[in-house]
């Protein structure tokens, strides 16, 4: 967190460690691209357009191994290229311009698990891209995990189907926090919470638990977290609120061998 943002509570652990209170050198040099790794949602806006795609490698390798040399740097870029599909040698060379954004995308996965991350965080990696490009890029990532380049992922998207083939549990998030946390099957062909009942009713999806009706819309928008209800933040929105919904806060209750913030389920 960089001024003028601060932290003013709460605290990150990863892999055990504290790692919320390390000084800003420590983080980048122990925990970036080592311990946890992102993927940023658009590869357009995360490459640096005047850089070839082997100076942004080199940035990244050096900014863990300041002796690194040129030809090291090179080899290994060029083996998580390959990896990737993207083994012709004028990738390494290219400008991001000079590349389709599905390679692109792939460019910023090489560079993003060039230190082999305990945790990749992928941030909408296929909102940009064609089906058939969605497609390569989650089997690269999944590929990256098998192969064991990646340990552990934490996949961010709005497409909650997707879900069914890359996780193993998932969590809805509304207005901030986690309304239902499971399972991947049970929250994808049982959801419990209103909202996670409205994302998958508003998708094509053959399995969503009503798969012959037609998509439906969520009326409202979600609050403003600078001015969030008194109880429910899904209540002005939930077609099943009640009024206690609307003045008390609700809690995270297990419900079913899952994590559940309604008092409605059960």
């Amino acid at each position: 967190v960089q001024p003028p943002l601060q932290r003013l509570n709460g605290a990150v652990q990863a892999g055990g460690r504290l790692i919320s209170d390390l000084g800003r050198e420590r983080h980048r040099r122990e925990v970036l691209g080592r311990q946890l790794s992102l993927i940023p949602q658009g590869a357009n806006s995360a490459l640096n357009p005047t850089l070839r795609v082997s100076k942004l490698a080199a940035d990244v390798l050096r900014s863990h191994h300041r002796g690194m040399k040129e030809a090291e740097i090179r080899d290994r870029l060029k083996d998580r290229l390959a990896t990737l599909g993207l083994g012709e040698d004028r990738i390494a060379d290219a400008f991001p311009c000079e590349l389709s954004g599905g390679m692109r995308q792939r460019v910023v996965i090489a560079l993003s698990t060039l230190m082999n991350p305990a945790v990749l965080v992928a941030d909408e990696p296929t909102s940009a891209l064609d089906v058939i490009t969605q497609k390569s890029v989650i089997s690269t990532i999944l590929r990256l995990m098998s192969e064991s380049v990646i340990k552990s992922l934490i996949f961010i998207t709005h497409e909650l189907p997707l879900l069914r083939n890359i996780a193993n549990r998932i969590a809805v998030m509304y207005a901030g926090e986690f309304v239902e946390y499971g399972e991947t099957e049970q929250v994808l062909r049982d959801p419990l919470h209103p909202y996670t009942k409205a994302l998958l009713g508003a998708t094509l999806d053959p399995f969503r638990s009503e798969p012959k009706g037609k998509p439906a819309a969520l009326l409202g928008t979600p609050p403003k977290l600078t001015d969030a209800p008194l109880g429910c933040s899904f209540a002005p929105r939930c077609p099943f609120a009640e009024e206690t919904c609307r003045t008390t806060r609700q809690q995270l209750k297990i419900v079913r061998d899952r994590q559940v913030r309604c008092c409605r389920a059960g």
